[in-house]
């Protein structure tokens, strides 16, 4: 509806039964030239990245990433709890893959972190939001399993140890990263951490059984 409200915007609807990474990639071949912003529903730009980009020169080789920082209980926890994230870029330049349950992002060029940043405000009811980390793990817990050892990345070398990430995340999350200093905001975000590694642990569990 908000959409609708602008003359120069056009919706294009995406098959309903494909996956995210296939509904990028759906979109990227409709666009045949031109750059591209991508935003999450829950995405909101902050006041310094809408004029960030307003006044940037965009070079059609370069695909400028965003740090993501989470609002969690109304309150946004300023750390770099996501990794940056490119989301403008030039269509020529860029593919999407499937890496677990997220997207890949294959990009054929150099890239720039700006200055400015995104705040990914999540208001799922945790109903639906555990439903998700159910599907998360499962996807991410077959990754795991199907790449080589060497090939995984740090975490996921420790969540081949059913439940270690728990306690790993716990203490990188609260401590490390300094959760604690966001009060009931950032005790409710490692508390979603862990619920998500708890369940990544009983698809990888489940895993070591039937091997």
């Amino acid at each position: 509806n908000i959409c609708k409200k602008y003359k120069n915007v056009k919706i294009i609807s995406t098959p309903a039964k494909i996956s995210y990474v296939e509904k990028l990639n759906f979109i990227l071949k409709k666009i045949k030239n031109g750059w591209i912003l991508i935003l999450d529903a829950d995405y909101i730009l902050s006041n310094g990245a809408q004029k960030e980009i307003q006044n940037f020169l965009l070079i059609d080789n370069y695909g400028y990433q965003f740090k993501i920082f989470n609002k969690v209980l109304g309150r946004v926890i300023y750390k770099d709890l996501y990794p940056s994230k490119t989301l403008l870029f030039n269509v020529k330049n860029i593919k999407f893959k499937q890496d677990g349950h997220k997207e890949k992002i294959l990009f054929y060029g150099k890239k720039k972190l700006l200055k400015s940043y995104i705040v990914h405000d999540d208001q799922k009811k945790f109903s639906l939001w555990f439903l998700n980390q159910i599907r998360y793990a499962k996807l991410e817990s077959r990754k795991i399993f199907l790449t080589k050892y060497k090939l995984l990345k740090r975490e996921d070398k420790i969540r081949k140890i059913p439940f270690a990430m728990n306690i790993a995340s716990f203490i990188y999350y609260y401590f490390y990263k300094g959760l604690y200093k966001f009060g009931l905001s950032g005790v409710y975000y490692v508390f979603q951490r862990q619920i998500y590694e708890f369940i990544l642990s009983i698809y990888i569990f489940y895993f070591l059984l039937l091997k």
